[in-house]
C-alpha cells in the first residue's frame, strides 16, 4: 500500500512537472497572458522535496533516545542530565558522516566521537566550549540511513524547553519555524503541564501536522500508560486541539525508545528480536509518522502546484472568452474593454497606495514591528527571560571548580546567547512579515481573479483544490519567498559586537576558602553579567552601526528601517505585479478590438490556436484533479486504526 502510494504520488509530481514546463512555453508567446510567477515558484518548490521533521518537547523526556532509537545506533548525545545543547538536523543518506554547521553557512566535518563535545550540554558544563574554529555553531548535521523514511525527510532533533540553559528554547524556536511537521515527545510521568500546552499551541501556529509520542512506556505498567494517555486526551480536546491539528482526531502514540533499540544492537534470536519489536510498538508510531509524511509531502506541494496551474488556467479562460466575445461581435467588445478598465480602475482604487487594503497591510506590518521593537528594547534589560535564567546559572554553581570551569565559559556564551535570542527575534519578526505579505498577495490575486470571473467567464473554471484535513500547508514557505533575503538577513546580523573581559585569573588568587571563593565567583560573575548587559545595550540599541559616519544609526534602529523599508518594497512589487497583469489584459483586448476590421480572419486563427494549444493542458488539468482525489482518498484508507 505504501509503495503504491509512494508511486502514484511520484507520477503525480512528474504529471505536474510536464504541465508546468508545458504552460510556461504556452505563456511565453505572444497569444498567452502573463502572470506565471506562482507557476515557476510551484515548479521549483515541488523539484525540490525537503521537509523538516521537528522532534521536540520538554526536556528529559526522550527526544535524543527516540531519535537514536529510530536510527538504531546511539549518534545523539544522551545523558541523564540536560543533553541537547544544540539542534541535530539527521539527513536521511547512504554514508555517514558528520559535521558542524556554523552561522555563516560554512561547514566543517568532524568526527563521530566529537559529536559529544559540540552538542552535549553536559560536556560543556564540565570540560568548557570546544573549539569551534572562530566561529558560532548554528546547528550540527548527521548523515546516516534511515531505511525507512523517504529520503526528502529531514529530522531536528532539539535541545529541551524549560531547561535552565538560556538558549535553548530559542535553538527549538529557530528551528520549528521551518517544521513541515512536529513530533512532539511526552513521557508518562505526569500529565501534560502548562508549559506543554503552550508550546503546543506555538507549534499549531506553524503546522498542524503533529505526532504526539509518549516514551519510557517500559517504565511503567500498561494499566498505568493507558490511564495517562487517555487523561492527556481529554485536556488536548478539552484545550480545543482537536480543531488545531491536521489529524482527524487525537491520539496520543505510546513506544519505548530504549526496547526499540535494543532490537537493533541486542544480541538475541529472530523471534525474541520480533517480540521486543511488536512491545517496543514502535511499528504504530512508524505507520502513524508515514501516513502524515505521505500526505505531507505526497499531497501538499502537488496541490500548490495544481492551484497554480488552476488560476493560470483562469486567466487563459478570460482572454479566450474576450477574444471571442470581439470576433462575434464589435460593439460588444467595445464594452468589454470599458468592463475590463472598470475591474482594473477598482482593483486600484481598493489595492493602490491610497486604497484602505494598503492601509491596512502597512498597519498590521507596524503592528509587527512595533512588537518587536518591545521585545529588542526589553531582550537587552536585568529581569528578561534571558537575563534571569543566566543569573539562575550563576546561582546554581555548587563548587569552586565547577565555577572556574563556568567562568571561563562564560564570556563566550553571554555573547552567543544573547546574539542568538537577537537573531532569533529578527528571524521571528521577519517570518511574521512575510506570512502578511503572502497573505495579503493572495488576497489581492484572488480579488482581481474573481472580478475578471464573474465580468468574462463562464462554467469553463475549475475550483481550487483544497489540502485535506490531514496535512495543511502555507502556500509560500514564508522567507523562501524571495521578498526576505539572505543577504538581508546577513545585513542585519553583521555587527561585531565586544564584551568586557572577565578577570578569572585574578579571582582565583583571592581568597583561600573554596566556599569563600565560590561566592565572591557568583558575584564577580553577576557583576560581570550586569557590566556586559549594559555593554550590549549600548552597541545593539544606541551605538551607530559606522562610527565614522554621523547620520549612520544603531543596529537596532536600522534594522526597524530596514523592516520597514523591505515590507513597503515587497508589498509595491505584489501591487505591481497584479496591476501589470490588469494592464496587459486591457492592452490586449484594446489592440484586439482596433484591429477587428484588418485581422479579423487572423485573430480567428490565433484563437484557434490558443485553443488547441491549452485544451490538452486543460483535460490533463482536470485528470490531475481527480488523480489527486484517488491519492488523498487512497492515503485514507492506510490509515492506522486503533482497535
Amino acid at each position: 500500500m505504501e509503495k503504491n502510494i509512494d508511486n502514484i504520488s511520484a507520477q503525480i509530481k512528474q504529471n505536474l512537472i510536464e504541465l508546468c514546463n508545458k504552460t510556461l512555453t504556452c505563456a511565453n508567446t505572444e497569444e498567452f497572458p502573463n502572470g506565471t510567477k506562482d507557476i515557476e515558484y510551484a515548479l521549483n518548490n515541488i523539484k525540490n522535496d525537503i521537509f523538516d521533521v521537528v522532534v521536540c518537547g520538554e526536556v528529559k523526556k526522550g527526544k535524543s533516545s527516540f531519535i537514536n532509537a529510530i536510527m538504531g545506533e546511539n549518534i545523539l548525545p544522551v545523558d541523564t542530565r540536560v543533553a541537547t545543547s544544540q539542534a541535530f538536523r539527521i539527513v536521511n543518506s547512504e554514508e555517514q558522516a558528520f559535521y558542524l554547521v556554523f552561522t555563516d553557512g560554512s561547514k566543517q566535518r568532524v568526527g563521530r566521537e566529537e559529536l559529544e563535545n559540540y552538542g552535549s550540554q553536559v560536556k560543556i558544563d564540565k570540560n568548557g566550549e570546544p573549539i569551534t574554529f572562530g566561529k558560532i555553531v548554528d546547528y550540527m548535521e548527521v548523515h546516516t540511513p534511515i531505511p525507512f523514511l523517504p529520503k526528502s525527510v529531514v529530522l531536528v532533533d532539539t535541545p529541551g524547553l524549560g531547561a535552565i540553559y538560556a538558549n535553548h528554547a530559542i535553538v527549538t524556536m529557530r528551528h520549528l519555524a521551518k517544521a513541515s511537521a512536529v513530533i512532539f515527545v511526552m513521557d508518562p510521568a505526569n500529565p501534560l503541564t502548562d508549559t506543554e500546552l503552550s508550546f503546543l499551541n506555538t507549534i499549531t501556529e506553524t503546522t498542524s501536522n503533529v505526532l504526539l509520542v509518549m516514551t519510557k512506556q517500559d517504565n511503567y505498567d500498561s494499566e498505568y500508560i493507558e490511564a495517562q494517555i487517555k487523561r492527556n486526551m481529554e485536556i488536548l480536546v478539552e484545550k480545543g486541539f482537536k480543531d488545531k491539528f491536521s489529524c482527524d482526531e487525537v491520539k496520543i502514540l505510546p513506544m519505548s525508545s530504549t526496547l526499540l533499540y535494543d532490537v537493533s544492537n541486542a544480541e538475541m534470536e529472530n523471534t525474541d528480536r520480533e517480540t521486543f519489536y511488536e512491545i517496543s510498538c514502535f511499528e504504530t508510531v512508524k505507520m502513524e509518522l508515514l501516513r502524515m509524511l505521505q500526505t505531507t509531502i505526497g499531497l501538499s506541494k502537488s496541490i500548490v502546484a495544481y492551484n497554480a496551474l488552476n488560476d493560470y488556467n483562469s486567466q487563459v479562460m478570460s482572454a479566450i472568452s474576450e477574444r471571442d466575445t470581439v470576433l462575434n461581435s464589435l460593439g460588444d467588445g467595445k464594452q468589454l474593454l470599458v468592463e475590463k478598465q472598470q475591474v482594473k480602475a477598482n482593483f486600484q482604487s481598493k489595492w493602490g497606495p491610497n486604497g484602505e487594503q494598503q492601509k491596512m497591510i502597512i498597519k498590521e506590518v507596524n503592528d509587527t514591528i512595533s512588537v518587536y521593537s518591545s521585545k529588542a528594547t526589553a531582550m537587552f534589560n536585568p529581569g528578561s527571560e534571558l537575563y534571569n535564567k543566566m543569573f539562575l546559572e550563576i546561582d546554581g554553581l555548587t563548587t569552586y571548580d565547577e565555577a572556574k570551569v563556568f567562568a571561563n565559559m562564560f564570556p563566550k556564551r553571554m555573547m552567543t546567547e544573547y546574539m542568538q535570542a537577537w537573531k532569533g527575534l529578527n528571524e521571528d519578526c521577519i517570518n511574521k512579515i512575510s506570512k502578511i505579505m503572502s497573505k495579503y498577495r493572495k488576497k489581492m490575486q484572488d480579488d482581481r481573479n474573481r472580478e475578471l470571473s464573474n465580468t468574462f467567464l463562464g462554467n469553463v473554471i475549475l475550483p481550487p483544490y483544497t489540502m485535506p484535513k490531514y496535512g495543511m500547508m502555507d502556500f509560500f514557505n514564508d522567507t523562501k519567498g524571495g521578498w526576505f533575503t539572505l543577504f538581508f538577513v546577513a545585513n542585519v546580523f553583521s555587527l561585531p559586537l565586544s564584551l568586557v573581559a572577565l578577570p578569572i585569573a585574578a579571582l582565583i588568587g583571592w581568597f583561600t576558602g573554596n566556599k569563600t571563593k565560590l561566592n565572591r565567583m557568583k558575584v564577580e560573575l553577576k557583576g560581570y553579567l550586569n557590566t556586559n548587559l549594559s555593554t550590549l545595550r549600548s552597541q545593539v540599541l544606541y551605538s551607530p552601526v559606522n562610527e565614522n559616519d554621523s547620520l549612520s544609526k544603531s543596529l537596532y534602529e536600522t534594522t526597524k528601517e530596514k523592516l520597514l523599508q523591505t515590507a513597503q518594497t515587497t508589498l509595491r512589487e505584489i501591487y505591481n505585479e497584479q496591476l501589470s497583469l490588469s494592464d496587459d489584459e486591457v492592452k490586449r483586448l484594446n489592440n484586439q478590438i482596433t484591429n477587428i476590421n484588418q485581422k479579423r480572419h487572423e485573430l480567428t486563427q490565433n484563437l484557434q490556436t490558443i485553443r488547441n494549444k491549452w485544451d490538452p493542458i486543460y483535460t490533463q488539468l482536470k485528470e490531475l484533479r481527480e488523480e489527486l482525489k484517488s491519492l488523498e482518498l487512497l492515503i485514507k484508507s492506510s490509515c492506522f486504526t486503533k482497535e
